[in-house]
């Protein structure tokens, strides 16, 4: 009986043990995938459903007459760093503390959507196309893998690098080629319509004179290509789509081309899509005014996950499900891009009913539902209602800035103080009277766009004359002026004129936001001038101010290896790797250091890194290089892999005599004089003398 009873025991404990996986499948299966799509510089009105009869977006159609559209929805600010913290934090710009982009690292303390949805055993991934988008700035927090790889060339990467929505698309579908029981969270990012519009051939032809809308309806057809892979893979179902834009743009409708500056409609108006068939089967169009920061209490609504209380955004579900709310949405805005990049007075502001308020020193009061253009400046017509509102801005960015109690507070003097460091001067007080507007500044910007255009046209000189005109004036403090006439100095090759120039500018932005900009510039133009010493002393002072400064900490690496201190170099590029891991160029140049510092194995580890890692770049010219050293530390297998890969991509006289020498190395002399026949016969313009004259004795021998 006993034997019996253990035997019962045991068959019940195995039958456990088999059936709890399948429990565990069923239970990820049935927790839904996450795919948040973000289009850079995608206002709303330029969407096929959102109105736009010019538009071409089937995809993006499609998705808003099978899922959830909301009509009006805003970021808060018209950049693209701060406005991706906010969706990803649900917190607002004044909270999470991202004002800008390159000036600002998103905390590690902040609950990003990727944690919380890491924390609960999803896979999560980010999939970025534009250099402000970096891990390095902080919303890399809790992604399991983060692919921010861009131009594979580039050492230091600035703020015109990107890559086009086809590379983003092959980088899903690496992503979805990895198996896993895990559901995940994928973030993709498209940067296209952002400038410089230059869509592909196809799109253009469909848009003559409106790159623009080439650019949208390109990445439409990329999201078609993402849609149909979950699909194919039977994912689509089990899959929640989110589709929104982080700004809009701008094209003349109150004198700025682009975005950034201002806060008007067509800066901060964003589509935004929730699509799922399974869970979302009743199609709606939503009017309610809703906001970026909104979207992640949704996502976590729909999970059944608890929203954690600093969210300053409040889901959406209710509104999926047919109810209206009773008083719409507040939404703040800001952009200190204009005061922290030109010296502009800084811009706050805040919809709230249906009236919009810009604090400014020339204030700005729009009454949005009968006069959506912005065009009928209510200052004085309401005056009271402003003066309100200006109050109203006071006390939010009081509350929300400092995370204080919700009660209504008198402001102090040590109050006003630090609301101004907050970017808020009330219109309506001495210091908001202070700093240009950028209405008047905007001009003046976009004096230099033509100012570029000119130069495209072979005016230099011209140009030259009227930026030097202006640096005379004590006024005038945009440091693009400064920027595009360091670059005219560079193209001519004035060193003295370089020189003298910038270290004007460091008087001129000295304590700025700016300062550094110009002090790089400045070392660079040193080391190019062979004085050692100052770009060092440069570097280090831009360090102390910012450890993280890739370009400072590649000066300092490239003053080393000139000192022919590799040890040293080799330190500061591995701290470099650290900031970017997925940098190609910079793994590219510490493997040429190790090989310069005779340590092969830390080389092909590098390079090996760059092959097979998540940046991976399998050119020929690489799969050569690394061949070669494979071959030397005694990998002929994989160092005749490596070969046949680049021979296929691109077939090279070099790749086939290193190919012939390790088969012979291996003992197929066969396929080595095989080999060595096609290098001479099709491509012996590649080899060295040395090596025709050994193909050719080989060759004879036969």
């Amino acid at each position: 009986m006993q034997k019996r009873v253990s035997a019962e025991i045991i068959f019940i404990v195995l039958l456990a043990i088999a059936i709890i996986p399948c429990c565990r499948q069923k239970s990820a299966m049935e927790r839904m995938n996450v795919l948040v799509i973000t289009i850079d510089t995608m206002r709303a009105d330029h969407v096929g459903f959102y109105g736009d009869k010019k538009a071409q977006t089937p995809v993006l159609d499609d998705l808003c007459r099978k899922g959830i559209v909301f009509r009006d929805c805003y970021t808060s600010v018209p950049l693209t760093l701060p406005s991706h913290c906010s969706l990803f934090t649900g917190r607002l710009p004044i909270t999470h503390g991202v004002r800008n982009n390159g000036f600002y690292r998103l905390s590690s303390d902040e609950a990003t959507l990727a944690r919380l949805l890491k924390e609960k055993g999803y896979r999560t991934g980010a999939l970025v196309a534009a250099y402000v988008l970096m891990g390095k700035f902080g919303l890399n927090n809790g992604f399991d893998w983060y692919d921010d790889t861009l131009r594979s060339d580039e050492l230091a990467g600035d703020f015109d690098s990107e890559i086009p929505a086809d590379r983003v698309y092959r980088k899903f579908e690496k992503f979805m080629a990895k198996e896993s029981m895990e559901p995940f969270f994928l973030w993709v990012h498209l940067y296209d319509p952002h400038k410089p519009y230059a869509p592909p051939a196809q799109h253009a032809k469909r848009f003559p004179g409106d790159p623009y809308r080439g650019e949208i309806a390109f990445t439409d057809s990329i999201i078609g290509q993402m849609l149909q892979d979950l699909k194919d893979k039977g994912l689509i179902e089990n899959t929640l789509v989110v589709v929104t834009g982080d700004h809009g743009e701008a094209f003349g409708e109150h004198e700025e081309y682009g975005h950034g500056v201002f806060c008007y409609e067509e800066d901060v108006r964003v589509p935004l899509i929730f699509s799922n068939p399974k869970r979302l089967s009743r199609p709606s169009l939503v009017t309610d005014r809703v906001r970026l920061i909104d979207i992640m209490p949704t996502i976590l609504e729909l999970l059944d996950m608890p929203v954690p209380e600093q969210i300053q955004g409040r889901s959406l579900k209710p509104l999926f499900e047919g109810k209206r709310e009773s008083a719409p949405r507040q939404v703040y805005l800001e952009s200190m891009y204009g005061n922290e990049e030109n010296n502009w007075a800084p811009l706050t502001g805040m919809i709230s009913g249906g009236y919009k308020y810009l604090s400014l020193p020339k204030a700005e009061l729009y009454d949005l539902s009968a006069d959506p253009g912005e065009k009928q400046n209510l200052l004085l017509k309401k005056n009271a209602l402003a003066r309100k509102m200006d109050s109203q801005l006071a006390e939010f960015v009081s509350q929300h800035g400092k995370q204080s109690g919700s009660g209504r507070m008198e402001l102090s003097s040590t109050d006003k103080k630090q609301l101004q460091a907050l970017g808020y001067i009330s219109s309506f007080s001495k210091a908001g009277t202070k700093g240009q507007d950028p209405k008047d500044g905007i001009r003046l910007s976009n004096r230099l766009e033509e100012f570029g255009r000119e130069m495209a046209q072979g005016k230099i000189d011209q140009v030259q004359r009227e930026l030097e005109a202006m640096v005379k004036d004590p006024e005038n403090k945009l440091p693009s002026v400064y920027m595009m006439l360091t670059m005219i100095y560079k193209r001519k090759q004035d060193l003295k004129s370089s020189l003298n120039h910038l270290n004007h500018a460091l008087i001129v932005f000295r304590g700025t936001a700016m300062e550094n900009h110009f002090r790089i510039n400045l070392a660079r133009l040193h080391l190019q001038t062979g004085k050692i010493e100052p770009a060092q002393s440069l570097a280090d002072l831009i360090l102390q101010d910012d450890p993280g400064s890739v370009a400072s900490l590649l000066i300092k690496a490239e003053i080393a290896e000139k000192r022919l201190q590799t040890d040293k170099a080799l330190e500061f590029l591995q701290a470099v790797e650290k900031l970017e891991p997925n940098n190609v160029a910079v793994k590219k140049k510490l493997a040429e250091l190790f090989l310069l510092d005779k340590n092969i194995g830390a080389a092909l580890r590098v390079y090996r890194q760059i092959l097979h890692g998540e940046a991976s770049d399998r050119n020929p010219e690489l799969l050569f290089n690394v061949a070669a050293l494979s071959a030397q530390t005694g990998d002929l297998a994989e160092a005749e892999s490596l070969l046949r890969e680049a021979i296929a991509k691109k077939e090279d006289g070099r790749y086939l005599f290193h190919l012939a020498l390790i088969l012979a190395k291996k003992g197929d002399g066969e396929s080595a004089l095989s080999a060595l026949a096609t290098a001479m016969e099709k491509h012996s313009q590649d080899l060295s003398e040395e090596q025709r004259r050994t193909a050719r004795k080989l060759l004879a021998r036969d």
